[in-house]
């Protein structure tokens, strides 16, 4: 066929021909350069991710490990050397600068989670230092100071596990994506092979490629083991558990909890470290577990009990979680011994009994003493101030026209008189409110609220009585009533309010005691609970009772009493 064509046709046909294999030549390398191109972006792009993330990461696993943030805070707690404070600041300011460094990252929402949860622990860390600080911790020993502010590290190292897989992924992402751009250059550059220049640059930048690859993996290395020395630094028991219950890991919190050796841990399955009672409902626990793995905190799994290698029972908290490798999902699951706590726990809850009891104790000689000072006042004090007004009025009686002075003088006696038994009235009512004894409670306060309203009368006051309020004892009517004394001077002193109500309700097992005020109230982070304050939830936990106050800027401020009937019911 061509050998019908003439020379110019021939040569057009076959500069038409080269040009259209040059084209074809040029697209197939600069498509495959393109595709190469894109993965070195991409790579790129992980890189500068990798390298801002492995530097937080770094920054927070070792500033939160030994010689760090945590290190420090355990050694001011053993010491109280102001030193490790100072240097607590210094490490809970990199912690902030590193995980602020990781949140400008493109992160996912469990990576956000992760970074709260270390957020979290930062300030938990940080309160509990400030409190390990204050007054009412100077006298408490190491022991009793570290079971006191004690945190649970248990999430924060969750949270680490989940930002070294999140790594991971993103790097295996990154893997897939560069590695089929690589495919379909390759595949390009195959089929135009002949463009031998784009083949040298695509041989170049594999080669630049595959050494950032061993780049790479060389630095997950080394983060994946620093990961695994701080599991190990962990103080928790940590196991991993196969869906057929044997143990495949364990670290050295494990082997000290249980007992057992590493060895004769990674021999055993898991339900040989649960009592035998309790073995066959756990291996069911465990499969439908494993059927449905989710993330669960230690909160939600409440208290369980493990089996040392001795034989005895041990109290234990667990967290589990769980990762899928190799298409096989392994459970994560985080043991701790909470035995100490426990006893630490029954002996705060016996000082509190005890704490309460001496503080019933101290309200009751305290209002014995202004009960006996009352009626001192009242039985002498008063008598001799009437005696004074009488022997007054005689004089004025013997006193003739022309004893104008002396009548003037005796007159005045009566009035100083008259003030004094109005001012030692004031003061026995103070002491001792008398109507109590004889009126009751409610009649008592119906009266007080009168004289205050009178006092306040630009203040309007609100006082609701609502069932069965009578039969109490003496030591919840006359607690009840100062509380609500107290509540008033508080409004009357502090408040700037218009308006005011209190209520006192019988609830079923319960009587019920709120003021509410529409005063100028204070922020949450400024209230301060002064002796009044104080002193009002001391004598309601004196009685069993739950104290509540709440306060916000512009919406004035609530206290809730509930005290017990049980409390409130009249001794026989």
């Amino acid at each position: 066929m061509l050998g019908q064509l003439n020379l110019k046709r021939k040569t057009v046909l076959v500069v038409l021909g080269t040009l259209l294999t040059s084209m074809l030549v040029i697209w197939f390398s600069t498509n495959s350069v393109l595709l190469i191109n894109r993965a070195n972006t991409l790579w790129d792009e992980f890189l500068q991710h990798d390298r801002v993330a492995s530097s937080s990461l770094h920054t927070i696993q070792t500033t939160m490990g030994y010689g760090g943030f945590i290190h420090d805070f355990k050694n001011y707690v053993l010491r109280r050397d102001k030193a490790y404070g100072k240097s607590l600041l210094r490490h809970k300011k990199a912690l902030e600068d590193a995980i602020d460094k990781y949140y400008d990252l493109d992160l996912t929402d469990e990576e956000i989670e992760a970074l709260g949860t270390l957020e979290g622990t930062v300030e938990q860390y940080w309160r509990n230092y400030v409190t390990a600080t204050s007054r009412e911790c100077v006298d408490l020993s190491p022991q009793e100071l570290d079971i006191l502010v004690r945190v649970d590290d248990g999430p924060s190292i969750e949270a680490l596990k989940v930002l070294d897989n999140a790594r991971i992924a993103y790097s295996e992402k990154i893997h897939k994506e560069t590695g089929a751009a690589l495919k379909r250059a390759s595949e390009l550059a195959f089929i135009g092979w002949v463009a031998v220049p784009g083949i040298m640059v695509f041989g170049w930048l594999l080669v630049h490629f595959m050494q950032q690859v061993f780049q790479a993996t060389a630095e997950a290395e080394k983060h994946r083991n620093e990961l695994n020395a701080l599991l190990e630094a962990s103080p928790d028991a940590m196991i991993n558990v196969a869906p057929g219950g044997k143990i495949v890991r364990a670290n050295r919190g494990a082997v000290e909890l249980f007992g057992f050796s590493l060895e004769e841990l990674l021999a055993m399955q898991l339900e040989e470290l649960v009592p035998a009672e309790f073995q066959k409902n756990h291996k069911k626990m465990r499969r439908e577990y494993f059927a449905t793995p989710t993330k669960r905190p230690m909160e939600q799994a409440g208290q369980l009990v493990a089996k040392h290698k001795d034989g005895r029972h041990i109290p234990v908290e667990v967290s589990l979680n769980y990762i899928v490798r190799d298409g096989e999902t392994l459970v994560i699951a985080t043991v701790r011994n909470v035995a100490e706590r426990i006893a630490a726990e029954r002996k705060t809850l016996k000082l509190l009994s005890d704490n309460r009891t001496l503080a019933r104790r101290n309200m009751e000689t305290q209002e014995a003493e202004r009960h006996r000072l009352s009626r001192e006042l009242h039985d002498e004090l008063g008598q001799q101030v009437t005696a004074i007004r009488i022997n007054a009025e005689l004089i004025e009686k013997s006193c003739t026209q022309d004893q104008a002075a002396t009548l003037e003088h005796a007159d005045e006696i009566k009035i100083i008189a008259a003030d004094l038994v109005q001012n030692i009235r004031s003061i026995t009512n103070g002491l001792r409110p008398a109507n109590l004894d004889y009126l009751g409670l409610t009649d008592t306060l119906i009266e007080h609220t009168d004289q205050w309203q009178r006092r306040h009368p630009d203040i309007e006051l609100d006082f609701v009585i609502e069932g069965e309020l009578d039969g109490f004892s003496e030591e919840v009517n006359i607690s009840l009533f100062r509380l609500a004394q107290e509540s008033l001077t508080n409004i009357e002193k502090h408040a700037f309010a218009t308006e005011v109500s209190l209520t006192l309700k019988r609830e079923d097992d319960y009587v019920r005691l709120e003021v509410k005020d529409n005063g100028r109230g204070t922020h949450k982070g400024r209230q301060h609970r002064g002796i009044g304050i104080h002193g009002m939830e001391e004598r309601t936990r004196a009685l069993n009772g739950d104290f509540n106050f709440i306060s916000k800027p512009g919406y004035g401020a609530l206290v809730q009493i509930l005290i017990p009937v049980s409390m409130a019911a009249e001794k026989s």
